[in-house]
């Protein structure tokens, strides 16, 4: 499907949706994809499913293209990572025939 399908941008005007928006983004069938994308990686679907969803032939394609990183939470995800600061509150002396 191209952009400038008569039936797409006659979807469009029904739903009220422009398309061209106030930042000078294009509503077409990409931007559907790229939204697709970004939420396929914002749910934790791993990119090998979310490029088989997508039915691309390259991870790279899905990651690169169709997948937007200025909305996912990249700070979320670093802080659900374990924490390798805990504090320790007791030391356990190894036994002297560990080595």
């Amino acid at each position: 499907m191209r952009s400038s399908d008569p039936v797409f941008l006659d979807d469009l005007t029904a739903a009220g949706i422009p398309k061209r928006d106030e930042r000078g983004r294009v509503m077409d069938i990409h931007a559907l994809r790229q939204t697709f994308g970004t939420h396929l990686a914002k749910a934790g679907v791993s990119p090998r499913t979310a490029m088989a969803a997508m039915r691309h032939s390259t991870i790279d394609l899905t990651m690169s293209v169709y997948t937007d990183p200025a909305l996912l939470d990249v700070a979320g995800a670093v802080e659900a990572l374990p924490s390798f600061m805990a504090k320790v509150t007791t030391v356990v002396p190894m036994p002297a025939n560990a080595w």
